[in-house]
């Protein structure tokens, strides 16, 4: 298939490829933009020192010995200039005859012949209207983008009349299922036709009825086997079977989208049944084929509704020092599931209070680095969320305990307890320290007191 094909939209028969060289055209005109509208910029104004120091990018040219950065975005201006227009502003800036100012989406300069006086004039409309700017015509918001522009270099396709494209891509079968239909509409699978085409040697008969020659139609509707797979399933056979487009768009109107989703199966359950009488001389009975479609299908959608989320733990440290800052203790554990950063943090306040009040201590500070942790535990939230009730588990913990109060620090200067937390991970259980630091803490310590 030709690459123009795939790069078709998926809604028009194609792959939805993009066409690398308009792409990167589009690409390289965010940069020339960029230029054009921020010349007061830093990169904008080294370019214009050395290549367009006597006018604006807009009559900016290649010039001598460009460099390869310059020579790629000289090749995407032409691309921003058709597809932008200026803003009048006081008119200073603009001149009639050679920039893009007209609001017409076709053509933006003027085509009728000017004197060169009145074609270099600019066009002064208010002293105390803003400076002219540029726009860009092919967005809602006036603002180049790299969708807009790929879309202007590569005009959209007719969309069939029929919505079959979509109605394809839609369905929720497996990706592969999907990928295999469109191949079988776009007559792109290698049957013995196809492969004679190409000039390839192979037998022309079809490998599983040896009765007639082999094309796509023939494989998953004309075949005897295949006319037997469908009158024996709730699907039925219908047509003639000589278009697999007009077949598939009867499927839709005429059929549910479950039992739609299950002609599709049955259809790559053929096509992988006549691979194994190609290649391994076996083929499958018709129930046998059945049975295998339509239990694919339940195991994949099942799997798709009840998604099994494997997830690392969430690992929690907390370090005990004194009121001099030395050290008197450190622990270590780790929740089997996996929370956000808000929800672990409010989590290790709780483990230390849980851990505090077990120690019996009393006139304590808890330090934290996050902020949304210590407006909640200050401000004792509450409500209906899972974050909201580890929050009350904390108040109610510090209320348990003699003189708790809470600090917000920086990370940096939470750099011990970030350590113990990350040698949980590679703890099975817990680890907890006495009066002796861990030896990988000890940086830590030494870096905070000093």
């Amino acid at each position: 298939m030709r690459w123009d094909a795939l790069c078709k939209p998926k809604s028009a028969g194609g792959i939805g490829f993009k066409k690398l060289h308009a792409f990167n055209l589009a690409m390289l005109g965010k940069q020339s933009w960029k230029l054009m509208t921020k010349p007061n910029s830093l990169v904008a104004q080294i370019f214009k020192a050395r290549y367009y120091s006597r006018t604006s990018f807009a009559g900016a040219t290649l010039g001598h010995n460009p460099s390869y950065a310059w020579r790629s975005i000289m090749a995407a201006k032409q691309v921003v200039i058709e597809g932008s227009r200026i803003r009048i502003g006081d008119g200073e800036q603009t001149f009639i005859g050679k920039d893009p100012w007209l609001p017409d989406s076709e053509c933006g300069f003027i085509n009728t012949l000017l004197s060169e006086q009145v074609k270099s004039a600019p066009i002064p409309l208010s002293n105390r209207s803003n400076a002219d700017s540029w726009y860009w015509m092919h967005e809602a918001k006036r603002v180049y983008t790299v969708r807009s522009s790929y879309k202007m270099l590569v005009p959209c396709l007719d969309i069939p009349s029929s919505s079959i494209w979509n109605r394809l891509w839609r369905l929720e079968v497996p990706s592969k299922v999907k990928h295999f239909m469109w191949r079988a509409l776009t007559d792109i699978l290698p049957t013995t036709e196809n492969l004679i085409k190409k000039y390839v040697e192979v037998p022309p008969a079809c490998p599983i009825c040896h009765a007639s020659s082999e094309s796509i139609c023939h494989i998953l509707l004309q075949c005897p086997f295949a006319r037997t797979c469908w009158m024996t399933s709730s699907i039925g056979f219908f047509g003639d079977g000589s278009n697999l487009l007009l077949w598939l768009e009867a499927l839709f109107n005429r059929y549910s989208l479950e039992q739609t989703q299950l002609a599709v199966m049955i259809c790559w359950s053929l096509w992988q049944n006549r691979n194994a009488m190609v290649w391994r001389g076996k083929t499958s009975g018709v129930q046998q084929l059945l049975n295998s479609a339509g239990h694919f299908l339940f195991q994949w959608q099942f799997v798709r509704k009840h998604q099994f989320l494997f997830s690392q733990p969430s690992p929690i440290g907390n370090v005990i020092r004194d009121s001099n800052g030395a050290f008197v203790a450190a622990r270590c554990c780790s929740i089997p599931e996996r929370f956000s950063a808000r929800d672990a943090e409010a989590l290790g306040v709780r483990e230390a209070l849980s851990w505090i009040k077990q120690l019996q201590l009393s006139n304590v500070t808890i330090e934290m680095d996050c902020l949304n942790v210590y407006n909640a535990l200050v401000n004792n939230l509450s409500g209906p969320s899972s974050f909201s009730l580890i929050i009350e588990d904390c108040c109610a913990l510090s209320n348990s305990i003699r003189y708790v109060s809470f600090s917000f620090i920086r990370r940096s200067a939470n750099s011990a307890a970030h350590s113990v937390a990350q040698a949980g991970n590679s703890l099975s259980g817990h680890g907890e320290w006495r009066a002796v630091p861990p030896p990988f803490l000890i940086a830590d310590l030494v870096g905070s007191s000093s």
